[in-house]
Order: structure tokens, then sequence, then C-alpha cells
């Protein structure tokens, strides 16, 4: 006889009824609906129901985040083979329990900055963290838009738990740009908020463009995490 009729249990393990002999595949058939197999039935499909709406809360809460659509199937591991040393970074600051510094690199143009700082975000809404990535000519054109309620998004910017501000420079011009930048930066600052920041320009660049008040936070902000990749063909996506 087949070796595999020894091998299924001839026996409910719940109720121990006696499994019906099905002569057709030679194999004793579980076919049982005590409670026990019922019970364990329902705790399955418990299992999957939550499954489904966790999976279903994720894809929404990806699509609020504003991450770009490019990036939402992009994880730390389908890119292994690039950025070895930024990625190191992205896992060491993702290991933070809880997570309370947050993070800013200064790299080339087209060294994955994005991308990686994207997946980080994908991360934090794993640990359920509410996430918004944005640059700053998005925040200056939400403020002057007339159908966005300028107070409630400025204290969004302040109080969702993860901020990604994505090319940190981009667009700040004047000292009204600087003091907005500032303003949210220093609230998240006093309020140990998270943020993860970029810019592919140089240090002191940044520190004309944005104000040396901005980035003295950041560093704070940041600690161990304040990190310079400069190698373009090293790092480069």
């Amino acid at each position: 006889m087949d070796n595999l009729f020894f091998r299924v249990p001839h026996d409910c393990a719940s109720c121990g009824k006696a499994y019906k002999f099905m002569s057709s595949i030679n194999l004793y058939y579980p076919d049982c609906n005590c409670l026990g197999v019922e019970s364990k039935r329902d705790d399955n499909k418990k299992i999957i129901e939550d499954t489904n709406e966790r999976e279903e809360m994720f894809k929404k809460t990806l699509i609020k985040s504003k991450i770009p659509k490019k990036y939402y199937k992009c994880t730390l591991e389908n890119i292994d083979q690039y950025n070895v040393d930024f990625i190191a970074s992205a896992r060491s600051w993702l290991n933070q329990n809880p997570l309370r510094k947050s993070f800013f690199v200064y790299a080339e143009m087209g060294t994955g900055k994005s991308l990686i700082n994207s997946i980080m975000g994908h991360e934090c809404i794993k640990k359920n963290k509410s996430i918004y990535f944005t640059n700053p000519i998005r925040i200056y054109n939400d403020i002057f838009n007339p159908h966005v309620n300028t107070a409630e998004r400025i204290d969004f910017l302040k109080t969702v738990d993860v901020l990604i501000i994505d090319d940190i420079t981009k667009g700040v011009i004047n000292d009204w740009h600087r003091h907005t930048l500032f303003d949210i930066v220093d609230e998240r600052y006093g309020n140990e908020l998270v943020s993860i920041m970029n810019t592919n320009e140089k240090e002191n660049d940044v520190e004309r463009k944005i104000g040396l008040d901005t980035i003295d936070r950041i560093r704070e902000m940041c600690g161990e995490w304040y990190l310079k990749f400069n190698d373009l063909k090293k790092y480069r996506i």
C-alpha cells in the first residue's frame, strides 16, 4: 500500500472520530465536522481576514502618504545590489526601538535618495506610523492653495509621525521660505517627532539656503544618522 496511507491520520485529533476511507485515492479523507475542527477553521478564517484587512489598511496608508507610486513595490531587499552603505544605514535607523532619531542624507543626484527614503517610509507604515512624503515646493504651494486650510496643513506637517522632506533645499529662495521650513522642523524637534530628509547640495550651500539654525536642529534630531554619501559611481542606482 502507498506509504501515504501510513502518514495521513486515520482519526480526528480533536474528537477521535475515524476519518472516511476513500478507496479511489487509497487514503483516509479528513472529513470530520466536530467543534474542534470547526474552531480551527474559524481561527484560520479569522487569520486570513485579519491579514487581508492589514494589507488593505497598508495600501490606503501608502496612498495617503504621497510616497511616489513608482516606489510602491520597492523594498530594501530588492535593491540590495545598490548603495550598500546607504542601505546599511537605513536598516540601522529602522532598527531603533522606539523610533526617535531622524535621518538626513547628503548625496549626489541620481544616488537613490528618494527611493531609499520612500522605502524607509514603507517600513515605518508597517510599524503603524503615519507618513507624509513632500518637498518644500509642495509645502509652499499648499500654503497658498485657496482650497487648502493653511493652518491645518502646517499643523499636519508638524505633527505627522514621520515626515519625509525630499530635496530639502528645493524652492527655498527667500526668508519667508526659510522661516516656514524652520518653524516646521523646530516644532518637530521640540516634540521629538521623526523626519527623513535629503539633499544633493553641498553642506555649505544647504546652510546658506535653508539657514544655519535649521541645519543645527536637523543635526541634533539625527545624531549618528546625519550622513554624507558623495561617491556617485559607488552609490548610483
